[in-house]
């Protein structure tokens, strides 16, 4: 295999969009900011002592799943061209990402590209708890955007607020 050298890491390097979760910018993300179901789990799978390795994510996600439901959000998203959307329902999840993937490659927002300028913005609407659980493994192929229960966005901005 070729070694990396410093001239060929340089030709590799890209110019990324920051994410900014916070009014001030103070505060930027790399890849995705996680609210609603998948946050929930993250945080359950950071509280467990066991399993330990990926199959902590898999249990906390199925122990999320008995208890889910939408949660309030308001969105306030500024499109590409200027335009701005606004949504105030409930949803399960809201992820948005200047990259494609998080939690060790799970394609959420699967169209986010690090160079564009944009944040993806994945949205998945109330339904049941057994049809979104069936369509899971759509997510971890990035098939899930072309579901009726999942919009997408992509924007210059987005203002989120939200108890998730």
């Amino acid at each position: 295999m070729p070694r990396s050298t410093p001239s060929s890491r340089a030709a590799r390097a890209r110019s990324i969009s920051p994410g900014s979760p916070a009014p001030t910018g103070s505060t930027l993300f790399g890849t995705v900011l996680a609210s609603g179901l998948d946050s929930r789990v993250n945080d359950r799978a950071n509280r467990m002592r066991w399993p330990r390795g990926s199959s902590r994510y898999n249990i906390a996600l199925l122990i999320e799943f008995l208890t889910l439901r939408g949660l309030p959000f308001a969105l306030e998203l500024e499109k590409a061209d200027g335009t701005v959307t606004r949504l105030d329902q409930d949803l399960v999840l809201v992820a948005i990402g200047n990259g494609p993937s998080y939690g060790g490659g799970i394609p959420i927002c699967p169209d986010a590209d690090l160079a564009d300028g944009l944040l993806e913005v994945t949205v998945v609407h109330p339904a049941g708890r057994l049809h979104l659980l069936r369509l899971l493994p759509r997510v971890y192929r990035g098939t899930h955007t072309a579901l009726d229960e999942v919009s997408t966005y992509r924007v210059r901005s987005i203002r989120l607020d939200s108890p998730a």
